[in-house]
């Protein structure tokens, strides 16, 4: 299941990447489907990496493209907004939770 994920991944970032390529125009329908397909994997391949961690050791790595995916898909489709601002919220909010926890963690062991 894994190599199936990190497989469907690459290729979808590799086919987002090339943005000459028709399916991914600036313009387009598909461009959006294309941005809102890679926030999600992007967001779920870290959360995959992330499962058996310590807060000290869990990182999301992908957190600001994701949040820069999510702010394009906002001004490319704005009858969707809302869904994409309550997104990137849950991504700030990962953020700061993963940050809190280890601040929390380092001053515990400093105790």
């Amino acid at each position: 299941m894994w190599n199936s994920f990190m497989s469907s991944f690459a290729a979808s970032k590799q086919l987002y990447c090339l943005s000459n390529v028709p399916l991914f125009s600036s313009a387009g329908y598909c461009n959006k489907i294309g941005k809102l397909m890679l926030a999600r994997l992007l967001t779920t391949h870290d959360a995959m990496m992330s499962y058996d961690k310590t807060p000290e050791t869990c990182k999301m790595v992908h957190s600001e493209e994701v949040k820069e995916l999510y702010s394009d898909l906002m001004t490319l489709d704005p009858p969707h907004s809302q869904y994409y601002k309550d997104a990137y919220s849950l991504v700030v909010l990962k953020q700061v939770n993963i940050s809190s926890s280890i601040l929390l963690c380092r001053k515990a062991q400093s105790i």
